[in-house]
């Protein structure tokens, strides 16, 4: 009687189990129609990258400054004329005269030719002697040319300054031999004094030589 039982029980709990497994599944919670399922949230957007400082161009480089021009030098002084030494007489210049020389007008060339037997030179030479300490040309030619004017009668000014620039040529070497004697062999070979002597007749033209008038 309880074995009867016993199997009656268990075949009641096995049909039980079968109606479980077949039976449909009960319907989701939600609203009347069902809420449909929230959509998951964006992903926010990355922050774009901030774009770099553009590079400052370099500062352009300063011009030199032009270089300045030199200042022009200042023209030498001209020299003096040559005294004694080498007897060199280039600075003694043509005075203006008559054409070829400046003692070329008749009575420049009178007043020479009547010293005869004193030449030119040798007055040139004779005042020359007390002027003889003055260094500078043309203080020794405002103390020789106006006894060189007294000393030969009507020579005009510019044949008068062409013996002064003698005489200051031979200031060093030679005023006192040819102040004695122009003629005589100790001043016509004098040192420098064949210089001086071409240099006179530069500038006063051929002379009348009376050394052998």
């Amino acid at each position: 009687m309880n074995l009867l039982r016993l199997l009656s029980l268990v075949a009641l709990i096995t049909s039980v189990a079968a109606c479980s497994d077949s039976a449909p599944p009960p319907p989701a919670t939600g609203g009347s129609n069902g809420t449909g399922a929230t959509g998951g949230t964006g992903a926010t957007g990355g922050t774009g990258a901030t774009g770099g400082s553009g590079a400052t161009g370099g500062t352009g480089a300063t011009g030199g400054t032009g270089a300045t021009g030199g200042t022009s030098g200042t023209g030498g002084s001209g020299g003096m004329s040559g005294a004694g030494g080498s007897g060199g007489a280039g600075g003694m210049g043509g005075a203006g005269g008559s054409s070829g020389g400046a003692c070329q007008s008749q009575s420049d060339i009178d007043a020479i030719v009547a010293l005869f037997p004193i030449s030119a030179r040798q007055i040139a030479a004779e005042c020359g002697v007390p002027c003889a300490s003055i260094v500078a040309e043309q203080a020794f030619l405002d103390c020789t040319n106006p006894c060189i004017e007294q000393g030969v009668t009507d020579l005009s000014s510019a044949c008068t300054s062409c013996y002064g620039e003698y005489a200051f040529c031979i200031r060093t070497t030679c005023l006192v031999q040819c102040a004695a004697d122009a003629c005589a062999p100790l001043c016509v070979s004098c040192f420098g004094n064949p210089l001086c002597a071409e240099a006179l007749n530069q500038c006063a033209g051929p002379e009348p030589d009376n050394c052998i008038l």
